[in-house]
Parts: C-alpha cells; sequence; structure tokens
C-alpha cells in the first residue's frame, strides 16, 4: 500500500518491482511470517499458546532477571515449579527473584523448601540465614548460619555473616537495656543494625517510638510508614504514625491510619485505645469552643486541662493555649493570664492576639515595659495594623500614668470603680487622715495634711468624668493644687460639710 503522498515515480517502481512473481512471493512470504510471529506474541500474552516446558520458562525467567523484570520472572519460576515441583532448581532461581524484588519472607519459604528436596544444599541454607539477617531475626540467622559454617567450613561468606549476626544480637540485647533510659544510644544502635537489617519492620518500628519519645516527629512519621511498606500487619506501626498524626494536628490523617491497623487486627487494644483517646480530643476541642462563647471561662479551663493532658506536644494545641489564655484574661486572673499566653505564642509564633493579650495582662500587673515589648513584637508582625501602633501609644501614656500619682491606688479602689464606690472610699480616708485629728502632734500633722492632700485630688479627678477620660487616657493634666473647692472646707464647693474642733472644748462632728 502506498502512502498518499507518494509520488507518481515512486509508485511507478513499486509497481514494477512487484510485477515480478519472484518478487510478490518474497514479499508474502515475509508478511505472512510477521503475522505468525504477531499472532504467536499475542497468544503467548494471553496464555492461549502451546504451553512451554520447565526449561523454556525457566530460560524466560532468567530474561527477564537480566532486564530486572523480577515480578515478571517470578511469574515464569513459579509456571516452572508447578511443572516440576521436585526440582530444586526453580524454587532456587525464584528465590533470588524475590530478594531482588525485596522479599526476603518468600526468599526464606523458597529455600525452606529447597532444603526439603535437598537437605544438604548448604548454601540454600546460607542465603536462609542472610534472609533472616535482613529480616533481624538474629536468633534464626545465626542457627542457620552457624549450622552452614559447621558443614560448610570452606564458606567464608558464611563465616562473615554469622559474625555479624552475633555481632547484632549483642546490639540488639543492648539496645532493649537502654532505649527507655538513653533513647539517643539506642537509635545510633537501631542505625548500625539497619545497615544490614534492611527488611526489619521491628527495628524501624523501634526506632520511629524513640524518635517519637524524642520529639522528632518527621523521622518518627517516615520510620513508622518504612514499617508498614515491609509488613501491612505492622499494628505497633500503624499506632505510632497515628499518634505523630495526631501531634502534627492532622487528626483525619491519624484516624485512618489507626482504622487501617484495625484491619489486620480488629480486637487489638492499644490501636482501640488511641482511637478513644482521638476521639475525646476532639470533643474536648468542640465542648472548650462552645463553652467560651457562653462565657464559662471556669469549666473552660478544666477541658483545656483535660484535652492537653491526652496530647501534650500536639500543635492543635495551640487552640487550646488560646482559650486558655483569654479565659484566664476574662477572669482578670492576670499572672495566669501572662503564662497562658506565653505558651500559646511559643506553640504559633505568628499568633497575634498572644501577643496583644500579654501586654495587657503586663500591663495589668503594672510591668509596662515588658507590656511595651510585647506591643512592639505585634507591630513586627503586623506592621500594617494602625491598631497595633494606636496600643503602643495608648501603653505608654498608660506608663506616664504609673510613673505619676496613681489616683485609683491612692483611694485603693480597681480602675472600673464607680462614681459610688469612690465617694465611699473619699469618706473613709479622708476621716482617717483629716489633719485636724493630729494637730497636737506636728510630725503626724505634717503626714496628715500630705496623705489628705493625695485623697483629696484623687477624690477631684476621678469625680470628674472628663478628667477621669483625659486621666485614664494617660493625658497629663497638671492640676494646680487648690483649684477645686475643697470638699471638707466649710461652704465650700465639696460634696461634703464637716464641723471638726479636735480642741479639748468641742466633740467630733459626723457627716
Amino acid at each position: 500500500v502506498t502512502h498518499t503522498t507518494t509520488t507518481r515515480r515512486e509508485e511507478r517502481t513499486l509497481a514494477q518491482f512487484c510485477s515480478f512473481p519472484m518478487r510478490r512471493s518474497v514479499i508474502l512470504v515475509f508478511l505472512l511470517v510477521a503475522l505468525c510471529t504477531i499472532e504467536h506474541v499475542r497468544a503467548d500474552e494471553a496464555g492461549t499458546g502451546p504451553p512451554m516446558s520447565a526449561e523454556a520458562l525457566r530460560k524466560a525467567g532468567d530474561g527477564a532477571l537480566d532486564y530486572r523484570r523480577y515480578e515478571e520472572a517470578i511469574n515464569k519460576f513459579s509456571q516452572a515449579a508447578e511443572l516440576e515441583p521436585d526440582n530444586y532448581i526453580n524454587y532456587l532461581k525464584r528465590a533470588t527473584a524475590y530478594q531482588l524484588k525485596g522479599r526476603p519472607l518468600s526468599a526464606i519459604k523458597d529455600y525452606s523448601k529447597i532444603l526439603e528436596l535437598r537437605p544438604n544444599h548448604w548454601k540454600s541454607l546460607h542465603y536462609r540465614g542472610k534472609c533472616y539477617l535482613r529480616l533481624g531475626s538474629f536468633t534464626k540467622a545465626i542457627e542457620d548460619l552457624r549450622k552452614t559454617t559447621l558443614e560448610d567450613p570452606k564458606n567464608n561468606d558464611a563465616q562473615k555473616d554469622l559474625q555479624k549476626a552475633l555481632q547484632f544480637q549483642n546490639m540488639y540485647n543492648t539496645f532493649q537495656q537502654k532505649k527507655e533510659t538513653d533513647p539517643q544510644t539506642s537509635i545510633n544502635l537501631i542505625n548500625e543494625m539497619l545497615t544490614t537489617c534492611t527488611e526489619s519492620d521491628d527495628l524501624y518500628t523501634s526506632r520511629a517510638k524513640l524518635h517519637l519519645a524524642l520529639s522528632d516527629y518527621d523521622s518518627a512519621l517516615s520510620d513508622s510508614t518504612n514499617a508498614i511498606k515491609i509488613n501491612q500487619n505492622n499494628v505497633e506501626a500503624y499506632i505510632v504514625r497515628g499518634t505523630v498524626s495526631v501531634i502534627l494536628g492532622d487528626i483525619k490523617s491519624a484516624r485512618s491510619f489507626l482504622k487501617q491497623g484495625l484491619k489486620f487486627d480488629p480486637e487489638n487494644r492499644p490501636l482501640k485505645a488511641e482511637l478513644k483517646k482521638i476521639k475525646k480530643y476532639e470533643e474536648l476541642m468542640t465542648q472548650v469552643e462552645e463553652k467560651y462563647g457562653k462565657g464559662e471561662y471556669r469549666k473552660v479551663l478544666d477541658d483545656v486541662t483535660t484535652a492537653l493532658g491526652i496530647y501534650p506536644s500536639s500543635q492543635l494545641n495551640s487552640k487550646l493555649r488560646e482559650w486558655e489564655c483569654k479565659a484566664y484574661s476574662e477572669l482578670k486572673e492576670f499572672k495566669k493570664a501572662i503564662t497562658a499566653c506565653t505558651l500559646w505564642h511559643e506553640s504559633d509564633s505568628n499568633a497575634l492576639d498572644a501577643l496583644l493579650l500579654r501586654a495587657e495582662a503586663n500591663a495589668q500587673n503594672e510591668d509596662f515595659d515588658s507590656a511595651l515589648r510585647d506591643l512592639e513584637k505585634a507591630a513586627q508582625l503586623a506592621p500594617r495594623d494602625g491598631n497595633v501602633r494606636q496600643k503602643i501609644q495608648q501603653m505608654n501614656n498608660r506608663k506616664r500614668i504609673a510613673e505619676r500619682k496613681d489616683y485609683y491606688k491612692v483611694l485603693g479602689i480597681p480602675r472600673d470603680a464607680s462614681v459610688k464606690e469612690i465617694r465611699r472610699a473619699y469618706r473613709q480616708l479622708a476621716l482617717e487622715w483629716h489633719p485636724d485629728k493630729n494637730r497636737d502632734d506636728p510630725a503626724k500633722h505634717e503626714l496628715s495634711e500630705k496623705k489628705y492632700q493625695e485623697i483629696t485630688e484623687a477624690y477631684e479627678i476621678l469625680t470628674d468624668e472628663e478628667k477621669r477620660r483625659r486621666y485614664d487616657s494617660g493625658e497629663d493634666l497638671n492640676q494646680p493644687q487648690g483649684h477645686h473647692g475643697h470638699p471638707f472646707q466649710q461652704g465650700g464647693g465639696g460634696p461634703f460639710h464637716f464641723n471638726f474642733n479636735f480642741g479639748g472644748n468641742a466633740g467630733f462632728g459626723g457627716f
């Protein structure tokens, strides 16, 4: 068949070539051979062609091994073993393919089959011992390798493998002794063993637990994943992986891993316990949010403490620390609020509100320098936030207030005291420190005058709505002495009138 773009000259040449009977015959034969080859390949792939002999299957398997097509090789050797189940060569070749594929457990089965067929096949015994060593089964490895060296003393490789197995067994025993008290040394021992025991899911799981104990979560996740790849039935690896996922803040993945583990061991108590922990943790997170919204701050703190006890290191705890910080702030327990807000900021360095709330708590404890440092850090986190800059200005004003007279402290009242509370406090202090009470004692009289003057000044500022607002905002009032009427002057502008006569001829008048 000529292509549509073939030139006429090429068409004539082809027609001339095909006009000769012999050439036509050659072409037909070629086409038939090609067609038969294609059909043979298709039949072979579909398994409908003529059956292959065991020898042909072994050769096909060897060819697949040369090209690293291990699954194909395993398939060919398996077919050969079905045809010749008593031929140890089939199992020997398949065991080799299993080892190259990284399936030492399957290879061990084939070597065991060979030893059933040929008990004196020391090569298979040696290789089975090497497979046990790769799996970290030191006792079985030593048993096979020791027998190999006894039966085949010239096998130097078996001698070396035996010494390594004995060395690793000692390492493993040391690891078992130190894993609780010296995790880093234990990790180093496992690292050495894994250079040879590459298919030991037990060693990977053990190292994952040690990394978890040292808060190296990425390494713990990697090792638990490798353990599961080697052995999908490794329930302990699922538990480690689920725990690490919770710590990293991925509860959905944690639940998924743990449920996978339950498929292999539905009655596993540690798995079930871990799933219950996750469920309880999620319930507490929801309850904390709901109770905070209702203003039940004490209950919020109780639930936060319980949740933190379940997973102390989880990244999700940042949200719990936030609620803890806010709850203590709402309860005006500022020292505890400072601690809680610090823990929140440590768990989330970008939490702006952690710095703002801690700044306010520090200010309430009259530590304005720390408050300003927190606000400056907040400004670095949010350089375009005008609200933060405004808070810095306000905090500077509050610092100035603290460095001058604290009228609230003079009267012994809180900053949110009502006018009624201010008047009550003023009455009590005015009676206590009125100068007329100590006229006969010059030292006490002088102290009384000073205290009385401070009390009066505080009263005048805090009962004047505008002055109090300016004072609270940090403005410097600079009020001159005697600007307002003296509240104890007879007939003055003060709210109370007293008649004091502390001489010997008069009694003490009241309100």
